[in-house]
Order: C-alpha cells, then sequence, then structure tokens
C-alpha cells in the first residue's frame, strides 16, 4: 500500500460534510491499496529464453510447449507488449 495523507476532518456538525470527508478518505485508501499493473508484470521473471511460441496446443500440451507460451507471456508483460522490446 501507497503512504497516504489524509485531511483533517472538517470543523462543525454537518452531517453531509462529514459523510464526504469520510467517503474522500476511503477513497483515498482504495487507490492508495491498488496495485499498479507495471510493477505486478515486473515481479515475474523466467529462466527460460523467451520464443516467439505464443499458441497453447490444448489438444496435446507438453511441458515445453507450456514453459514457451508461459516464457513468452512473461516477457511480453515485462516488454509492455508483444511487438516492443523493453519498458518504456
Amino acid at each position: 500500500m501507497k503512504p497516504i495523507t489524509l485531511p483533517p476532518s472538517p470543523p462543525g456538525s454537518d452531517p453531509a460534510a462529514q459523510f464526504a470527508w469520510i467517503r474522500a478518505c476511503l477513497q483515498t485508501i482504495e487507490r492508495a491499496s491498488q496495485e499498479e499493473p507495471v510493477q505486478i508484470f515486473d515481479s515475474y521473471s523466467s529462466d527460460a529464453t523467451p520464443s516467439s511460441t505464443r499458441q497453447l496446443l490444448v489438444a496435446a500440451p507438453t511441458t515445453q510447449n507450456l514453459a514457451n507460451v508461459l516464457a513468452a507471456l512473461i516477457a511480453d508483460f515485462r516488454a509492455r507488449g508483444v511487438k516492443r522490446s523493453g519498458p518504456t
């Protein structure tokens, strides 16, 4: 979760202002607890050399085919796309 700073509660006892403040605080907490896709993608790695294999042989899968597809998927995530060579 990212660090956050919540504003002080509004002065007075206006229920609408208190409710708006609570809603804004909860939205700030929600946004801070969401993970960035870039961080998720960068957290994966593979010790296999990525291949151009992006087709999983569902009818007769092999361990090698699955490893190739997974390595290609991880490489694509890290490159931010199929046709790119690295993160930007």
